[in-house]
């Protein structure tokens, strides 16, 4: 629109293809509306931009880029200091996407990481929370991609202090087929299989100690596993919340 503002992130390869018209760039380098004093913790991330100090509960740089875009288009419509930082405070990530549980003084992430691309994505973000060990639950999809599993698996145990390997949705496969391409020249012998979701999930918060994060990955927000034409009810948030309920007994 002739009065429009397009609003350029600076650090893009392509940001100068955008640069034309009305604009306004952002970013982590010099740009209108730089990013400075970023942090994660394990309930999510500050950073400030302009004047503005903004905590919320999304972690990673992804969401910071786009937290920091809203708060931009929040500004440019001219909504107070006050609003904006209140509303940033207030947002929540979609669920199964980077949701956070707080277990005792360990964090628990649930997130719908099914990809190597997007495993090593969420593992790179999570390191960069204060920590002590981390755990993984996750598991291969049956009946596709079985070039995938050993090169997530390798993922998983190069960057974890143990993995706790289980099911995803079968399909029409048999979960030892799973897990024996997920082992493929495998030489690493911090995992334990244990083929009922629910059970791994237990048995790997039952590991926790202190300032300790488990990663629930696959499945995100889904409330069922597939296991050939059965559709049997399951969701890894409603399991988690369900076992802090019942006080699991942590070692």
């Amino acid at each position: 629109k002739d009065n429009g503002i397009s609003i350029i992130n600076i650090d893009d390869n392509y940001c100068e293809y955008y640069k034309v018209g009305n604009y306004v760039t952002y970013g982590f380098n010099d740009s209108n509306y730089k990013i400075t004093n970023f942090k994660l913790n394990s309930l999510g991330s500050y950073f400030e931009i302009m004047d503005y100090k903004i905590n919320t509960r999304l972690i990673g740089k992804y969401n910071i880029y786009n937290a920091a875009c809203t708060v931009i288009v929040l500004d440019i419509l001219k909504y107070s200091k006050d609003k904006i930082e209140n509303v940033m405070s207030r947002l929540l990530p979609p669920p199964g996407r980077m949701d956070i549980i707080k277990y005792n003084t360990n964090t628990i992430i649930i997130d719908y990481a099914h990809t190597p691309d997007a495993m090593e994505n969420v593992i790179k973000t999570v390191k960069e929370i204060n920590h002590n060990k981390i755990y993984i639950v996750f598991g291969c999809t049956g009946s596709r991609d079985r070039i995938k599993r050993p090169v997530m698996m390798q993922l998983a145990l190069n960057n974890s202090d143990y993995v706790f390997v289980t099911s995803d949705d079968l399909h029409e496969e048999e979960f030892e087929n799973i897990v024996h391409d997920m082992l493929e020249h495998n030489t690493y012998n911090h995992y334990l299989v244990e083929k009922d979701r629910g059970k791994a999930i237990k048995l790997a918060m039952s590991k926790m100690i202190n300032d300790d994060i488990l990663l629930i990955l696959g499945k995100g927000h889904e409330e069922v596993i597939i296991v050939g034409n059965n559709k049997i009810p399951f969701n890894d948030k409603k399991e988690v919340l369900k076992l802090i309920q019942e006080k699991v007994e942590i070692n």
